[in-house]
């Protein structure tokens, strides 16, 4: 911008948007879907729905990295039992365990 002698004053600097109209109003309704969806995934529409029949099942679902560290974990604590460490507690956590780390370093596929 100018002013009446000619010089800069200012500078305006408008940008467009990358989206259109449509594109947003599209992705506020997504927004808005995903907010209103319930924890079992499905939008109040399905879940409130009277004229279905439920059908639940469950099953468990184990980590198996989890599981590992977990035998891992309790190999540790028996070997420390064995050798007669007197700071492995018999039952419940001791301080040994407590403060080893376990992770898995390697996966070896079968």
């Amino acid at each position: 911008m100018y002013d009446d002698e000619g010089r800069h004053t200012h500078t305006v600097v408008t940008t467009e948007s990358a989206w259109d109209e449509e594109q947003v109003q599209t992705m506020l309704e997504h927004l808005e879907f995903r907010r209103l969806t319930r924890r079992c995934g499905h939008h109040p529409t399905k879940g409130t729905a009277a004229d279905h029949v439920r059908m639940v099942e469950n099953d468990t679902v184990q980590c198996l990295d989890c599981y590992a560290i977990d035998q891992r974990r309790a190999a540790f604590h028996a070997e420390g039992l064995n050798q007669q460490n007197t700071k492995h507690a018999k039952t419940g956590p001791c301080e040994p365990c407590a403060n080893e780390v376990f992770w898995v370093a390697e996966r070896v596929p079968l």
